[in-house]
């Protein structure tokens, strides 16, 4: 039974790894089990098929991230302080290098190359991470949630953190050996709350 759940883990991390690096549809149950050192027969024992392992793989890595940088400012908090702890906690995730860091690439990946889970990861992640978003600049923009410019703002916001994660190959030829660690990631974090909230304020006059 030990064994079993060893083998268990490693399937699951090794294609965490695997799918983060490559996407889903590059991937191979193959090279995942080369990864974990086991045999490709394992796969089908322990999840059925390479769907099946996707979906696991996205709930483990899903609940890693919350684990790691789930630590949400309280809603008391001001707006701009609560938009400061969104923005530091995507950030966190898309930079880290475990496995909190898996699903936000595998988010990225998803944008790009959706799979049958895409409107599974909207349900139970996008979705009530935008309406929280939305809602903290509708505050700032002092506007009702519901109203257009505070869809635009989150979006907005959204962009500054992708385009980090998504144009790092872009960045790093623009200005060699860039990284991110969590100290760089924090001061991004508080550059992009700083530029968002001036040009959401700079909309209400």
């Amino acid at each position: 039974l030990e064994f079993r759940r060893v083998l268990f883990r490693s399937l699951l991390e090794a294609a965490g790894e695997v799918f983060a690096e490559r996407g889903y549809y590059d991937t191979t149950v193959r090279e995942i089990c080369a990864r974990a050192k086991a045999n490709v027969a394992a796969v089908n024992y322990h999840f059925g098929d390479k769907e099946a392992l996707y979906r696991a793989v996205l709930g483990h890595a899903r609940k890693c991230a919350i684990q790691e940088w789930g630590k949400d400012v309280l809603a008391t908090e001001p707006a701009e302080r609560r938009l400061l702890g969104f923005v530091q906690s995507l950030l966190l995730r898309m930079f880290d290098k475990g496995q909190p860091a898996w699903f936000a690439q595998l988010l990225t990946r998803e944008m790009v190359e959706p799979t049958g889970a895409l409107d599974e990861i909207v349900e139970q992640q996008v979705r009530p991470n935008h309406l929280r978003l939305r809602g903290i600049c509708a505050e700032i923009l002092g506007v009702p949630h519901d109203d257009e410019r505070a869809k635009r703002a989150a979006f907005s916001v959204i962009a500054q953190c992708a385009f980090y994660q998504n144009c790092r190959a872009v960045v790093n030829r623009l200005y060699p050996g860039t990284e991110y660690t969590p100290e760089q990631a924090r001061q991004l974090a508080d550059f992009i709350t700083q530029f968002s909230i001036a040009g959401m304020k700079g909309l209400r006059t």
